[in-house]
């Protein structure tokens, strides 16, 4: 019970973090992704979506900033291909897909996730009770997408500037 507490501060904590837009931006980050469960992934971009007024490449930069014995679960973000990020020197790219498979997220021939089984659709709403344009777009986006054909994904980047 104790840890249920504990568990539901933090993500009260983590809500009123990303509401804040004065909080520092990699925080913000930090607190999505805190959110994703055990067992599922979500895509750099994805992440930057929901944060705002960042990229995936600033997301990646947040990550690779973290200490070692961070509670913020790195491993679930991947790239929008369903593969683990290479990294240099390569130890780090292993550690992720271990750690992943570990949850029991499974990984093809070719090395990709099927965001279909284990794609986090985002945040459950806005703050307001309603989700965001950019949150509706991502969790359509990962709703559809029952292949990891990239010829078969709507053009996500694109879906997201018309907002």
């Amino acid at each position: 019970m104790g840890s249920q507490v504990l568990s539901s501060k933090r993500f009260f904590q983590d809500v009123v973090s990303i509401v804040a837009q004065d909080t520092p931006l990699y925080e913000r980050i930090y607190a999505i992704v805190r959110q994703i469960p055990h067992g599922k992934v979500a895509t750099y971009g994805q992440i930057a979506a929901i944060v705002g007024s960042c990229t995936a490449r600033m997301v990646g930069y947040a990550l690779a900033a973290l200490p070692f014995d961070s509670d913020v679960p790195w491993q679930r973000v991947i790239n929008r291909l369903g593969k683990v990020s290479p990294r240099s020197g390569g130890a780090g790219s292993a550690l992720q897909r271990q750690l992943l498979e570990a949850e029991g997220v499974h990984f093809d021939h070719e090395g990709r996730v099927d965001f279909a089984k284990v794609g986090w659709i985002g945040p459950p709403a806005g703050v307001n009770g309603r989700s965001s344009p950019r949150a509706r777009l991502i969790r359509h986006h990962l709703c559809r997408n029952t292949e990891n054909s990239i010829d078969k994904k709507i053009d996500l980047q694109s879906g997201l500037s018309r907002l």
